[in-house]
């Protein structure tokens, strides 16, 4: 597993999150929805980069890594893959997936592939705007709507603020590229230091997410939404450090 993006209202499941990761038979980017994370119990919740078993069949979604979770079936967790040897393991299975550039996935049909990885050769900018509007009357209705096996859970907030990064792509003509984010963990991570640090909150988390990242070996999980299957967003973020590598000479 390597992607978790922020929950939706959901009718038939409350709310629901889009996970996606890597298949280890044949290494190739999966996608997996619906799935109601936080209404998990919770020795079936799962982490990035754990390595789960779970059954699924093909969806309905006509992109093509896209597949049903079976609910009713356990997700096993079978191990994890930690960051030891400045994250080799992970690099090894996610290097290889790696696209040249963003201009290269936005070349793609739209049948060809929804999921990719991307190397930033410069963050230009962690944009935070606010957002308005929040949910709908239907979706707050079907949030606060409990089923009577559903645990006790906070209810799910919309967030204020919309993230996006402006970077710079491999492509050397590149002109530059902003994408919404929707990775749980940057709209989480803004959550908790809200309360937090209070209104220094901006200030820690650009320090995070702008001026730490830029100094890491940067890459962005990306895919494209169902119903604008030719606009590419910001699925989740990928950082290992910085080496002098012959396996990954874009660092250098």
């Amino acid at each position: 597993m390597t992607v978790r993006a922020y929950p939706n209202p959901s009718q038939k499941h409350r709310e629901t999150s889009c996970v996606a990761g890597v298949r280890l038979r044949d290494h190739s980017w999966v996608r997996l929805h619906p799935i109601p994370y936080r209404l998990l119990p919770d020795g079936q919740k799962f982490r990035k980069y754990d390595v789960v078993r779970l059954k699924v069949q093909r969806s309905s979604d006509p992109r093509p890594e896209s597949y049903r979770i079976n609910l009713n079936a356990d997700i096993e967790r079978v191990s994890r893959i930690e960051t030891q040897k400045q994250w080799r393991e992970r690099n090894e299975i996610l290097f290889p997936l790696r696209s040249d550039c963003v201009e290269d996935l936005q070349s793609r049909d739209v049948g060809e592939q929804s999921l990719g990885l991307v190397h930033v050769r410069k963050l230009q900018e962690l944009v935070i705007e606010p957002q308005e509007g929040g949910w709908s009357e239907q979706q707050r209705r079907f949030l606060t709507t409990r089923r009577f096996f559903d645990p006790e859970i906070i209810t799910l907030e919309s967030p204020p603020y919309a993230f996006s990064y402006r970077y710079l792509c491999d492509n050397p003509n590149c002109r530059g590229h902003r994408m919404k984010i929707v990775d749980w963990e940057v709209i989480q991570t803004y959550r908790n230091w809200r309360w937090t640090y209070g209104s220094n909150w901006e200030e820690k988390f650009r320090q995070k997410y702008e001026d730490e990242m830029a100094k890491r070996d940067f890459h962005l999980f990306l895919g494209t939404m169902l119903r604008h299957p030719k606009s590419w967003i910001t699925i989740g973020i990928y950082y290992p450090p910085t080496v002098m590598s012959q396996s990954h000479s874009r660092a250098i």
